[in-house]
């Protein structure tokens, strides 16, 4: 299966929303735009999340990664 292409923008958006609906008790929990990473080759990206995430939120939002990078690629276009 192709993975679709969606700029920063509209990926930050759907990763959000699943978050949120997995971390339903956790309204502070925040993290960057997906942005580009060199590491495996191919169009790798990634998010940072805030210093303040606890171990739980932090444990979803790297299972939602896991799951997103292989359903979606980061656009080569960039929006600044």
């Amino acid at each position: 299966m192709k993975p679709n292409v969606l700029d920063a923008t509209d990926l930050f958006v759907l990763l959000e929303r699943a978050f949120h609906r997995r971390s339903r008790g956790c309204r502070g929990c925040l993290f960057s735009l997906p942005f580009r990473v060199s590491a495996g080759g191919g169009a790798r990206w990634s998010v940072v999340a805030s210093q303040s995430c606890s171990t739980n939120c932090r444990a979803i939002l790297e299972d939602l990664l896991e799951e997103f990078q292989t359903c979606y690629r980061l656009s080569d276009s960039t929006h600044g």
